[in-house]
């Protein structure tokens, strides 16, 4: 049945150089509370590439579309549409990224705590949000107060909203995104972004 291929694909996976895959053992009852048997996720950092490399990998050189990519992960859910051949087909495509990359490059990090400071709110986000606005280079718009949300899918939460205040961290992952082809949303639809003041 599916879901015994798909436990024999996790464990194929965790033995595969450069690759981990959550399994039921992640539960801990602190911050993971249970598991989805259909997902996969596979941790692809100790590669050398972030999980959006890989993403573009498995799309455009073996054909797969797996459902996101994060910075260290992605992430394959197993649907109706699929088989034991679909499962062979991700895990052979894993396995062969495994011996192209594993090695070449050290393992990909970031550094997690520049990720998760929040930015400091200056002004209400409505009162942002009615206040004249100029468009500056995302580059440039460090210590300015933001007149817009930018959203990065994925995760598909705001990097930003209106009121915040620009940090180098902020435009810096704005970069990182940017350099992973993730889709950024905003209304310049560019580097471009809307600040306070005219």
């Amino acid at each position: 049945d599916i879901l015994e291929a798909l436990e024999k694909a996790k464990a194929e996976l965790n033995r595969t150089p450069g690759l981990s895959v959550m399994t039921r053992d992640f539960i801990n009852g602190t911050d993971i509370y249970d598991y989805d048997e259909t997902k996969l996720v596979v941790k692809v950092n100790e590669l050398g590439l972030t999980g959006f490399e890989v993403y573009d990998i498995l799309m455009d050189e073996y054909d797969i579309q797996v459902e996101l990519a994060e910075t260290y992960v992605i992430l394959a859910i197993v649907g109706i549409g699929d088989d034991k051949d679909t499962i062979t087909s991700l895990v052979n495509a894993l396995k062969d990224i495994s011996k192209r990359f594993y090695g070449q490059k050290p393992s990909f990090k970031v550094s997690m705590s520049e990720f998760f400071k929040k930015p400091s709110t200056v002004v209400s986000p409505r009162d942002a949000f009615y206040s004249p606005k100029k468009m500056v280079l995302i580059d440039d718009s460090a210590g300015e107060i933001c007149g817009e949300s930018i959203m990065i899918y994925p995760p598909g939460i705001p990097l930003i909203i209106p009121g915040e205040r620009i940090s180098k961290e902020v435009v810096n992952h704005y970069r990182f995104y940017k350099e992973q082809n993730c889709i950024i949303m905003n209304t310049s639809g560019n580097d471009n972004i809307l600040v306070l003041g005219e």
